[in-house]
């Protein structure tokens, strides 16, 4: 859990083309016949919105904390992610029982150990879900992830990316260009330098500091579709 992660966008339409490109290096991930997978993710953050504002500020050490269930098979985990100095993604989870409105002692603790937060500073924040489908390369120390129909929630409002491809590429440290990173060159598809939790706020929350993803934000709006409801 120790890794360097890269973004890339794209539309739905170019999703074919992208697997059948990668059948030749990549294996995709399957469970009981599934290939794609439901994962749900609820984000918290300050009432001040701390986490969101360092990454929009460009800070490189910055944190992210997370239920994040995986729905097919029931389990979820509170996960905390740590983007160093260096741009590196290391990941510490621990397992839940159960969805609640609360964290237990255990669950402050690990808050309080792996990040510079505390239990009692968090609320809860945006929620996002999306389905996903998972590459595997066993010749590079590298999976893909690849999610589609990404769908933002805070408080009664909803919004829907139907035509987005967010497609994430994460490796070790020190690796050379993998072979995703030179087919997604070939098919002119660059990396995208947005997380979802961010993505989420800026759709949804009104008045928030945004003018340094103004240029992505026109980006999605001039080549995806997507529906707001509430």
């Amino acid at each position: 859990m120790n890794r360097i992660d890269t973004k890339y966008i794209f539309h739905k339409n170019m999703l074919p083309v992208l697997l059948e490109e990668a059948r030749k290096d990549y294996e995709i991930l399957s469970f009981d016949g599934l290939h794609a997978f439901t994962y749900f993710s609820e984000y918290y953050d300050t009432a001040e919105n701390e986490m969101y504002l360092r990454h929009h500020n460009g800070i490189q050490s910055r944190f992210k904390i997370r239920i994040r269930e995986y729905v097919e098979s029931n389990t979820r985990f509170l996960e905390i992610k740590n983007r160093n100095n260096k741009k590196k993604t290391v990941k510490t989870r621990i397992i839940l029982p159960e969805r609640r409105n609360h964290f237990s002692e255990e669950e402050m603790r690990f808050i309080a150990e792996n990040s510079p937060y505390s239990a009692s500073q968090l609320q809860k924040s945006v929620i996002s879900n999306f389905r996903r489908i998972t590459l595997a390369n066993r010749d590079w120390k590298e999976r893909i992830t690849i999610d589609t129909i990404p769908e933002f929630i805070y408080n009664d409002e909803k919004v829907i990316l139907g035509d987005l491809i967010i497609c994430e590429v994460k490796k070790d440290p020190g690796q050379y260009m993998t072979p995703m990173e030179h087919l997604l060159r070939e098919l002119r598809i660059k990396p995208f330098r947005i997380s979802k939790y961010c993505l989420g706020t800026v759709l949804l929350k009104k008045n928030i500091k945004s003018n340094l993803y103004k240029e992505k934000l026109i980006l999605l709006n001039k080549k995806l579709k997507y529906a707001t409801t509430g």
